[in-house]
């Protein structure tokens, strides 16, 4: 098989497994697993969870990733002590759970206990008025332990009292709840964490719409809304039948979000596009697009600034004849909010409608002079929220590397020699954090995802330069080598941390197609027993 047909052919079956998949595909979340169990305990799937639970903490007592994973201790915290204080479990040993929550509550203590130098706050969705709820839930378990005959935690643990991270917004809570029990409505992009505005009841919430049985893409969420397996109406029927089937797809723990589809075929579709890898997609994947954009028939929320920019940027590869007007709708003075009251702009949706409003004017250069303006401005502020390093920073990744590169990608494809200087720093700051087995990432760990990222840097500000080439050779080892499988590090922020796995395969195999057409490239592996592939776990398999 030839290089050209390989990629073609992987880039293909990748676009046609995920039009065939109605939920998309990503690891599994300690957050919205955790809430499953304190919310949900009838659920299908329960002892699973809880196992899950268990066995995916870290020696120190944690869950997740450093300063990432607060927001998923205090969830598994919470869950654990619920499956302790309010029945007499059966689920797993006692020991086990006894054992794993006393680690939590530890590590809790030593997190949140100094109320003189408080951590700060993750950058995960909505952590402000999350973790201030999870807060509030685990000292209230922690009070219940006091009553527990026997006792199953040291006698010090109901006397614990955690601080608020700074960040966290308390008195914002305690105003979104009054809504809720007023009956107000809510913004839509804020029924994703209904489980932390109102409790489970017996009834769902009259406030709350949910969309093909999900209200916000959110098992949690669904599981608040539902409250209970009762089926009265067709919106509960399609509420648990959701549960039911995102539970037994990874067999008992959930994913952070699903579903994921228009993000995830819209995301592998672009990155096939924009580094120009051979793909045909399937009719019904464009199709699903094209619906995507409108937001009667969309089978999630209302798409915010960067799904937008990417599903338009993928019809109008595909020449489908499209005016960017949903983008528009999230256009300010001089940049795209992503989501209505942002505490921060993103410069990756920034950086993705640039590029998707370049691609427009190319296709309509009669509209060219309607969107002059507003690349301009656009391209300006993307260009100053550059870091001193070189670097750019967003915040629905962990990794810088994943803002510099999607943001040098759009400055070099659409700003010309104004960004030269820009590049040129990001390229440095690339080179200087590098290591010299070719991989890049945020210590401790290296990744090949952020080695994918930092190709791309390199190759949009300094492609001449020895070192990056030297750089680049080593890369294209590490990334011929590498592969996706549901261990990889999660680094993309949803409520906690999660890694959507198929944009993570689309975008090894888009960065070793670059690498491949530089000078004198490191061997392929054409044959298909060969190639790298996701390692499906059973609990993953569509």
């Amino acid at each position: 098989m030839t290089a050209h047909g390989y990629f073609e052919r992987q880039a293909t079956a990748l676009l046609t497994e995920a039009a065939a998949d109605d939920l998309g595909r990503s690891t599994p979340s300690v957050y919205e697993s955790g809430r499953l169990v304190s919310d949900a305990p009838w659920l299908a799937g329960h002892a699973l969870r809880l196992h899950f639970l268990c066995t995916s903490q870290n020696p120190d007592g944690s869950w997740g990733s450093g300063e990432h994973g607060l927001v998923a201790t205090l969830s598994a915290a919470e869950a654990l002590l619920s499956e302790l204080t309010l029945r007499n479990s059966i689920h797993l040993p006692r020991p086990q759970l006894v054992h794993t929550a006393a680690l939590a509550v530890t590590r809790l203590n030593n997190l949140l206990g100094d109320h003189l130098h408080p951590p700060a706050l993750p950058d995960t969705i909505e952590a402000g008025l999350i973790t201030p709820a999870l807060i509030e839930q685990v000292q209230q378990r922690l009070g219940h332990c006091g009553h527990a005959n026997p006792p199953f935690l040291l006698p010090w643990a109901p006397s614990l009292l955690f601080a608020h991270p700074t960040g966290c917004r308390p008195a914002a809570l305690a105003r979104l709840r009054s809504a809720v029990y007023e009956g107000r409505a809510l913004p839509q992009h804020l029924w994703r964490i209904w489980e932390i505005l109102a409790p489970a009841t017996d009834r769902p919430h009259l406030c709350i719409r949910p969309r093909a049985g999900t209200v916000g893409c959110s098992p949690a969420a669904t599981a608040a809304w539902l409250g209970s397996p009762a089926t009265g109406s067709a919106q509960q029927r399609a509420g648990l039948s959701y549960l039911h089937r995102v539970q037994a797809r990874y067999q008992g723990p959930v994913p952070a979000t699903a579903p994921t589809t228009i993000t995830e075929r819209a995301r592998i579709a672009a990155l096939f596009a924009r580094h120009r890898i051979p793909h045909t997609p399937p009719p019904a994947l464009i199709s699903s697009l094209r619906s995507a954009l409108d937001t009667n028939d969309a089978p999630s929320l209302l798409l915010d600034a960067d799904e937008t920019a990417t599903v338009l940027y993928v019809l109008l590869h595909h020449r489908e004849r499209l005016r960017p007007d949903h983008l528009m709708l999230h256009y300010t003075d001089d940049h795209f909010r992503r989501l209505p009251g942002e505490a921060a702009p993103s410069p990756v949706a920034n950086a993705h409608a640039l590029e998707t409003l370049a691609l427009y004017t190319v296709r309509q250069a009669g509209d060219r002079g309607r969107y002059r303006t507003v690349l301009r401005q656009v391209l300006r502020w993307l260009l100053v929220q550059q870091q001193p390093d070189g670097s750019w920073h967003d915040s629905s990744h962990a990794s810088p590397y994943y803002a510099t590169a999607c943001c040098t990608q759009a400055l070099a494809t659409c700003a010309g020699p104004a960004a030269r200087p820009a590049l040129a720093r990001a390229a440095a700051w690339a080179l200087a954090t590098g290591r010299p087995n070719g991989r890049w990432g945020r210590a401790p760990a290296c990744t090949a995802e952020e080695t994918a990222y930092a190709t791309w840097i390199l190759l949009a500000g300094a492609p001449q330069s020895p070192a990056a080439r030297h750089a680049l050779t080593a890369a294209r080892r590490v990334l011929h080598h590498a592969h996706v499988s549901d261990r990889t590090p999660a680094l993309w922020y949803g409520k906690d941390t999660y890694a959507p796995l198929r944009i993570l395969q689309a975008t090894r195999l888009a960065a070793l197609h670059t690498l491949y057409h530089l000078p004198n490239p490191a061997p392929v592996p054409w044959q298909p027993a060969r190639a790298a592939r996701t390692t499906h776990s059973p609990s993953g398999t569509p």
